[in-house]
């Protein structure tokens, strides 16, 4: 096993890492805390800006932040970290905009029946 779990191993749940951060060297779950604590405020201004509800900024940013807490070793190594976990929110709002186009409007048919009823 390479310690990297698929949706096999992890039971295909989101936002479970593959190593958990407890089990991180000290000096790593340093590193991740201060980097979430430092940005999160802006990715959350910008995510709400972007999607105009605190529930769906707030839901991109803790799957953002889980997403970066799951690849945080690989991207210890990355030259700008701050511009990847950036360019991961952004991915992240543009597939929630996509999945808001893909929603039917719901139609209130009691409503347009009523409407339809009417003389003119």
């Amino acid at each position: 096993m390479n310690g990297e779990a698929g949706p096999e191993e992890t039971g295909g749940a989101v936002g479970v890492p593959t190593v958990l951060i407890d089990q991180w060297p000290m000096g790593w779950q340093m590193a991740f805390w201060g980097f979430h604590q430092e940005r999160r405020s802006d990715h959350m201004n910008y995510a709400y800006l972007q999607l105009g509800s605190d529930a769906d900024a707030e839901e991109a940013v803790d799957l953002t932040f889980d997403q970066v807490m799951d690849r945080w070793p690989r991207m210890l190594q990355v030259e700008n970290l701050e511009g990847y976990a950036w360019t991961i929110l952004k991915r992240r709002i543009i597939d929630m905009h996509r999945k808001r186009r893909r929603r039917p409007e719901l139609v209130d048919t009691a409503a347009s029946r009523g409407r339809a009823r009417r003389p003119v």
